[in-house]
């Protein structure tokens, strides 16, 4: 986790605007957008993480990344996003390194999913999804 944020910038810093608008497969999204769209994801996992550290089974709520990609904001610099991932990931990384394994067995509650604890969760690293 600690090395994403340097790996992903080492590999979209030498693409053009052409390269970074490129969809990676037809009709998906554009490199841009992944870029934008892991910190997004990250954020929703951490917020959830730190919801099951605190609180009793909280009910989390999925979200749309198809819809969070095309507000105004994943149309930034990728910088803005690399940036962001990176002090992200220092925080998540310093709370991992803080936990007893018996804090991994808390969990949150998806709609979809059930019971989820915080080990299931990022084994399977759904964590990060919807």
């Amino acid at each position: 986790m600690a090395e994403t944020p340097h790996r992903l910038k080492e590999a979209v810093s030498d693409l053009d605007r052409e390269q970074l608008d490129t969809s990676y497969r037809p009709d998906g999204w554009t490199l841009q957008q992944v870029v934008h769209h892991l910190p997004h994801s990250q954020l929703y996992g951490y917020l959830r993480f730190k919801r099951a550290l605190t609180e009793e089974r909280p009910i989390i709520s999925p979200f749309d990344p198809d819809k969070w990609n095309h507000l105004p904001n994943s149309r930034l610099e990728i910088h803005v996003s690399i940036d962001f991932l990176k002090a992200l990931h220092q925080r998540w990384t310093r709370l991992l390194q803080s936990l007893r394994s018996e804090e991994f067995r808390k969990g949150y509650l998806h709609p979809e999913w059930g019971f989820l604890t915080l080990e299931d969760a990022h084994r399977f690293k759904i964590i990060f999804h919807q």
